[in-house]
């Protein structure tokens, strides 16, 4: 089997001591700024450049087009040389880890190309989060972990302590993260090499082979019949909706007391006022984000298990490819399918796989409830409220979750016997 590279991460919570504290903070600012700058100049720099590209096309010459296309748009590296001529005139920003704010500059170039291709939106600029992450992307020396007193040498940050232990090898380590939530915990993720293997379906049996199919009333029907039953972690309890009503009543009230003391010291020395310095509204508000917190967590660990126990059965696995986008446009189903993260559990499944070297084939969803996955008879759209359908042409008994996901796996097993084929 041939050996590809993974890259796979580690995230663990870091309990950093005030002073290291202090010192991530800032480095949030400084790259927040960053972005927010080099955000502004290349928005600028494009207008200015197409303006004059307008104004004088005609009277340039091919050398001239290509220099000020060039200019329209800068390449990393331009950014990055930027970068150093604007730390001689702040010189505050030397303060901050330097890798990071060159990573920053990465990630907004990143979104730029990912826009010029279709798959994202223009980058946006930065506010106030509660949430925030800064990439640090020094490599860890042979001395950076020190897994007996559970320490972990952060460049610029010193000696954190952390729970977690986990082997890695020293050499394949490539990026630390370190985030920080609006509970303020502090988590640290190492992004690591990690080689895995692909299989060959030569060496599968129909016994390694499943087809996926999700919905909502069972997370996932598989195509031998089995059924994994959804859990409702968007359940709304009487204690939650009084919180979230104290929560909005407590916000709303904040906001006009701020409004209306930062409105009165306007011309004073005093310090502006802000919403999370008033007590009883930052407490209900950490009590309900601890509460969603919770309820993220459970979500992922139910999808990881499932995902888990899958991976470990099963060689060779479908799913279909849903368009979750169009589906939330329900507004009966709308909450339940955002809840179910379907894409999530797609996403974990494809990680695992490559990581234990089993096979994932994304196939369409059209037509698979319609079609009898025994003679291939179409009988045309059915209402959701129909469970279970008996074929006019075979006259097989169907039900309808088990008979997609037949469907599902019978086109998976075509797809991939033509990509292999090629």
């Amino acid at each position: 089997m041939a050996e590809e590279q993974l890259y796979k991460a580690l995230k663990t919570r870091i309990y950093p001591n005030p002073k290291q504290r202090r010192f991530i903070h800032q480095n949030f600012i400084v790259n927040k700024y960053i972005w927010n700058y080099f955000l502004d100049y290349l928005q600028n720099n494009y207008q200015e450049c197409k303006k004059y590209l307008d104004e004088n096309k005609e009277n340039m010459s091919d050398d001239e087009l290509k220099e000020i296309k060039k200019k329209m748009y800068p390449s990393k590296f331009d950014l990055i040389n930027k970068l150093s001529e604007l730390k001689k005139k702040e010189t505050w920003l030397k303060n901050s880890e330097s890798t990071s704010l060159q990573n920053t500059i990465g990630n907004l170039y990143q979104g730029y190309q990912n826009m010029f291709r279709g798959d994202a939106r223009l980058p946006r600029f930065k506010r106030n989060l509660h949430s925030y992450t800064s990439n640090i992307t020094s490599p860890l020396k042979t001395n950076s972990i020190d897994r007996e007193k559970h320490l972990l040498k952060i460049p610029r940050l010193g000696k954190v302590f952390y729970p977690y232990s986990e082997k890695l090898k020293m050499n394949s380590i490539q990026t630390i993260t370190v985030s920080e939530d609006n509970l303020h915990n502090f988590y640290v993720s190492i992004m690591y090499k990690n080689g895995f293997s692909t299989s060959n379906l030569d060496n599968l049996n129909a016994s390694k082979m499943i087809g996926i199919d999700l919905g909502l009333t069972n997370f996932a029907t598989l195509s031998n019949g089995d059924t994994i039953p959804a859990m409702q972690f968007d359940y709304t309890s009487r204690k939650d909706i009084i919180r979230k009503r104290k929560l909005a009543r407590r916000g709303k009230a904040a906001f006009k007391k701020v409004k209306a003391f930062n409105h009165k010291h306007a011309k004073d020395d005093t310090p502006l006022m802000k919403v999370d310095d008033l007590k009883g509204y930052r407490d209900i508000k950490k009590a309900d984000a601890k509460v969603e917190k919770k309820k993220a967590l459970r979500r992922k660990n139910f999808l990881q298990n499932i995902a888990n126990s899958l991976v470990k059965q099963y060689d060779f696995i479908v799913i279909e490819d849903l368009k979750i986008n169009k589906m939330l446009k329900n507004k009966f189903l709308s909450r339940r399918i955002a809840n179910a993260s379907w894409r999530s559990f797609r996403t974990m499944l494809e990680n695992k796989c490559k990581e234990k070297g089993k096979i994932l084939m994304v196939v369409s969803a059209y037509n698979t409830t319609r079609i009898c996955s025994q003679c291939g008879y179409y009988n045309g759209i059915k209402n959701l409220s129909v469970d279970k359908w008996t074929c006019p042409h075979c006259k097989s008994h169907l039900i309808r979750q088990v008979n997609s996901a037949k469907n599902i796996l019978n086109k998976g097993i075509e797809e991939w016997k033509v990509k292999k084929d090629k």
